[in-house]
């Protein structure tokens, strides 16, 4: 079954036999026109309706187009503080832990396998070594996968590449993905990741 295309006012007609109070339609129609009747009605209504014995779908009486609209706004800006303030923790993140790593073992050291927790301890078993062993090494060959790539794409890369031959942590950690960076994080040595965790 597929949907048909409706016009704003098909859509604002479709609200109101639903038993939606729409007092401004200009408005209304102004709002679905930048914000998508999808995004608007279909993310937020579940709590404004019911259905009836024959499934369907009104919303509950006295329901008005400004009530949903107004819990559409309130998302979207909590999720735009959200998004924010998560991109300063990711970004003190990614200092904290390049700042860490490099106080331990030099700017140029992240490739080198013995600076990771490589688990050799007594009770650890062959099998979660090996396991470590794995990680630690697929973490390595990523991280030149992405300096490779990025040699052509970004100045600054290939300028520390050419200049020093190598790029300082501090300035990988801004060209690696999160996720790249919480496996980082998860594979360093367990001193270096409590050192991280006081932060």
């Amino acid at each position: 079954m597929t949907k048909e295309f409706k016009s704003f006012d098909e859509q604002i007609k479709i609200l109101k036999d639903r038993h939606l109070v729409i007092d401004d339609e200009d408005k209304v129609k102004n709002i679905l026109t930048f914000h998508n009747y999808y995004n608007v009605i279909n993310g937020y209504k579940t709590i404004f309706c019911y259905y009836d014995e024959y499934n369907n779908e009104y919303f509950f009486e006295g329901t008005n187009f400004d009530e949903i609209y107004a819990l559409y706004c309130f998302d979207r800006e909590l999720r735009s503080i959200i998004f924010k303030y998560t991109l300063e923790i990711e970004n003190s993140l990614r200092t904290i832990i390049s700042h860490t790593f490099s106080k331990y073992h030099g700017a140029e050291n992240y490739m080198r396998y013995s600076n990771f927790d490589i688990l050799d301890y007594d009770s650890a078993s062959k099998k979660n070594i090996s396991r470590r062993a794995e990680y630690i090494n697929e973490l390595i060959s990523n991280i030149q996968m992405d300096l490779a790539r990025s040699i052509t794409k970004k100045d600054y890369i290939n300028h520390y590449i050419v200049r020093y031959g190598y790029v300082p942590l501090w300035v990988l950690v801004n060209n690696i993905s999160f996720s790249r960076l919480s496996t980082f994080y998860k594979l360093m040595k367990q001193s270096e990741r409590v050192e991280v965790s006081k932060y």
